[in-house]
């Protein structure tokens, strides 16, 4: 089902990412984007996890750190979003805390903004490593409904 909204672009800064925003700019044109960034959040201390009781010990609060890895993801969004700019693509920057796993934060997050179409960057794994590993984007194509570009790597480790 293809929604109406923005191009929903997952970024995480890797070499396959910044590849999928060059390709999303040439391919799809000057429609508007959202670059989506997913970070993971602490939950709320559990003493019996030994980082936990070392959090607890300093004194700083799950808060402080999500607050902080929420502001490290919206720069990452952000310098996906200037990558998007060069590439002729109006985007905006999305951080979005981690819901069970990435690939369903990117297809909640396609629904919230009734993505038209989702973009994400792929790894560049070989079959092999991918049947054990497992992928976002595979997983991302078995799961949505909407368009979705897969972009690989670039071939030389160079990055659009």
């Amino acid at each position: 089902m293809a929604g109406t909204g923005p191009i929903l672009i997952a970024y995480d800064g890797s070499a396959g990412a910044r590849e999928a925003i060059a390709r999303a700019g040439q391919i799809l044109g000057d429609h508007g984007a959202i670059v989506l960034t997913v970070f993971e959040p602490i939950g709320p201390p559990d003493p019996s996890h030994p980082i936990d009781a070392i959090l607890s010990a300093i004194g700083t609060p799950p808060e402080e750190f999500n607050r902080e890895a929420e502001r490290l993801a919206r720069e990452m969004a952000e310098d996906g979003c200037r990558r998007a700019a060069a590439a002729g693509v109006d985007a905006s920057p999305r951080a979005e805390p981690l819901r069970d796993s990435v690939v369903r934060t990117i297809l909640d997050a396609a629904e919230a903004t009734d993505a038209c179409a989702v973009v994400v960057g792929s790894r560049g794994r070989s079959p092999a490593r991918e049947l054990l590993l497992g992928s976002v984007s595979a997983a991302v194509a078995r799961a949505t409904e909407r368009p979705l570009l897969v972009v690989p790597p670039p071939k030389d480790g160079a990055s659009a």
